[in-house]
């Protein structure tokens, strides 16, 4: 194994001891349950995740389930890794290992290629940029530690994965992570979306008997078991991100009987804010040009608030959001008969006020629409006060809204206790809460009786909780909370 750079070290090493060839040149590996269950999805759907703990053998399933497609003659796949090091430290490594030799005719260092005598070759690739990808023609890929891939990265392979007559398999594996990731979005929620498209496989350290129990009874003593760093890198959980505050928001479909998430389609709009209550629609705008400017469209009764579209965009001119927003606005009155506000809440600065509020278009004729200053006084208070919505089901955001659902898990305090949100990617949940704090009943009842910066997460647990007579902080009255 001397040369780990290039691999050719590996070619002449023994085989592992969990690898046997019988007389029938089949090859037999001793799997656990969970591997199995893996590679039997695989071949049933379209893509397939395998997210486990810390040695839950992820990358041994992820070669083994390579090895069997390229046992298709002729096939082509790619090994993606999320950095290069990382491949030829570890994934390639494991593939070389398991791997019969006898298997392999050629590897061309160069081109970072594994051919096998069949025909079958395997592509060796680093997933840190998606440029490179871009030219690929593969049957299908195999992707490692997913969790640390960008989305980009991903939809790149997924769209080459094309060659006629392939399996068109996309099969990864990784540890868990955040609930604002996009393994998270496509894997933990997909399914339940598309049963026929995306399936996942949670395996947790402790359910691998090759492991000593010694090593896995270490980790809950290293990391804590009630911890999320044990949850994620042990169990294999998909967890909040550190210091979230809309901890209940469940990014997956409504459904009638209430069992389901906070995501509805248009269609729904009506069944959830019926056009007799006595509904109103609305506008929120959080002001960028570097940051996203975000325009949110939402309806409510004053009780409950349904955000059913979006406009993000940046580096753009005030004049492209106004005719943008203006003809979105149109198509909403002629699809859905919902209608158009002429102004909107907005943040303070009053600059952009002015812009868009004197707007015209490129003949002269005004666009401009009215605006209205937000109170964002107490920015803690509206992050409790929308958390309440967000536990008693009156916030409904629609899939047209993607990049707000998206970035809804991800709003967090800053470190070290701070009691403000991370300014970054936080203008669609600032539009969310400037909207609830001008439009929904009872902020007034919201009482916060925490000192200091931390306590907001002590609110926050109780909240959620519905914790006893006396909160630090909870929505008294009029959301019904006891």
């Amino acid at each position: 194994m001397s040369n780990t750079n290039s691999f050719e070290g590996l070619l002449d090493t023994d085989r592992p001891q969990d690898e046997v060839e019988d007389k029938s040149g089949v090859l037999q590996f001793r799997c656990l349950p969970k591997q199995l269950e893996y590679m039997s999805e695989v071949d049933k759907k379209v893509s397939v995740a395998y997210i486990g703990g810390i040695g839950a053998g992820k990358t041994f399933v992820l070669s083994l389930q390579l090895l069997r497609e390229l046992a298709v003659p002729n096939s082509r796949l790619a090994l993606v890794a999320p950095s290069y090091r990382m491949l030829e430290d570890v994934t390639a490594r494991t593939f070389f290992e398991l791997c019969p030799k006898s298997w392999i005719k050629a590897y061309k260092k160069s081109d970072k290629i594994i051919q096998l005598v069949n025909g079958s070759e395997a592509l060796l690739r680093s997933a840190d940029t998606p440029g490179p990808l871009a030219g690929l023609n593969l049957d299908g890929f195999a992707g490692d530690e997913v969790g640390l891939w960008d989305e980009d990265v991903w939809k790149m392979l997924w769209g080459r994965v094309r060659r006629p007559g392939g399996r068109h398999k996309r099969f990864v594996v990784g540890n868990a992570a955040g609930l604002d990731h996009w393994t998270a979005t496509t894997f933990l929620y997909g399914p339940e979306k598309y049963p026929n498209l995306f399936k996942l496989v949670v395996a947790s350290s402790k359910e691998n008997t090759f492991l000593d129990t010694a090593y896995t009874a270490g980790l809950g003593i290293a990391y804590g078991e009630n911890t999320n760093y044990y949850r994620q890198y042990v169990l294999g959980q998909f967890v909040s991100t550190e210091g979230a505050y809309w901890i209940t928001f469940k990014p997956y479909d409504w459904k009638p009987d209430g069992s389901g998430g906070h995501v509805i389609q248009m269609a729904d709009v009506d069944r959830i804010l019926p056009p007799e209550k006595g509904r109103r629609f609305g506008r929120v705008i959080d002001f960028g040009f570097e940051h996203p400017f975000v325009h949110l469209w939402y309806v409510t009764d004053g009780k409950t608030i349904v955000f059913y579209d979006e406009h993000v965009a940046n580096r753009t001119t005030i004049r492209e959001h106004v005719e943008t927003i203006r003809r979105k606005s149109v198509e909403h009155t002629e699809k859905w008969r919902f209608h158009y506000t002429g102004w909107a809440w907005t943040d303070h600065d009053a600059q952009v006020r002015a812009e868009i509020e004197n707007c015209k278009d490129t003949s002269g004729t005004d666009i401009g629409f009215g605006c209205s200053i937000a109170n964002k006084s107490d920015v803690m208070r509206g992050i409790i006060f929308v958390q309440s919505l967000f536990d008693t089901n009156r916030i409904y955001i629609t899939d047209r809204c993607a990049t707000t659902i998206k970035m809804i898990p991800g709003y967090r305090s800053k470190p070290k206790g701070k009691e403000a949100p991370i300014k970054e990617k936080d203008d669609q949940c600032d539009c969310i809460r400037m909207a609830c704090v001008m439009e929904i009943e009872g902020i007034e009842d919201v009482i916060r009786l925490g000192k200091g910066p931390e306590d907001i997460f002590d609110d926050l647990a109780r909240l959620v909780a519905g914790a006893g007579t006396n909160p630090t902080a909870y929505h008294k009255r009029k959301l019904g909370i006891s």
